[in-house]
């Protein structure tokens, strides 16, 4: 039973980023819920976000409601003891992440599929680099084939 207390020591933490806890109303009917003990669950939110969910709320202090610093959450996370925060998101997000320089591994997946779009939504959004010269390039990069994707991992330098 995931909701016994001997078994939920030895789960791993979930982390939701969530600024807005636009999210948190579908927490109680979701999977995650259902199969991890709310003292397991960490839902990082903006300054002015509530909740009576039975869960960890992290208010972030340094950001908004929309806004969160995503040094602010790693180094949270280091002092509770969380090493690994695994993201998954949009360009908003991922360009915060960029920014931030808060990413130390990468994984891409890449799938087999053409989409476009007449704006030309690019994978991040407020970062890039001004000129081709100051890429960043992943140290170690590797490719892995699976199924019809490709996974590209790599650590990023500094």
């Amino acid at each position: 039973n995931s909701r016994d207390p001997q078994h939920s020591s030895r789960q791993h933490k979930v982390m939701v980023v969530d600024p807005e806890g636009t999210a948190l109303a579908q927490l109680p009917k979701s999977q995650l819920f259902a199969t991890h003990p709310p003292e397991n669950i960490i839902w990082v939110v903006g300054q002015e976000v509530r909740s009576d969910l039975p869960i960890q709320l992290w208010q972030m202090a340094n950001s908004t409601k929309t806004e969160l610093s995503m040094r602010e959450v790693a180094a949270r996370a280091w002092a509770a003891g969380i090493s690994s925060i695994l993201t998954e998101g949009g360009a908003h997000l991922i360009g915060r992440l960029l920014e931030e320089r808060a990413v130390q591994r990468w994984f891409q997946f890449i799938a087999p599929d053409l989409l476009g779009s007449k704006e030309g939504l690019a994978f991040t959004s407020g970062w890039g680099v001004p000129h081709l010269d100051q890429k960043v390039k992943l140290v170690s990069p590797r490719w892995q084939v699976l199924g019809r994707d490709i996974l590209l991992t790599g650590r990023l330098p500094g």
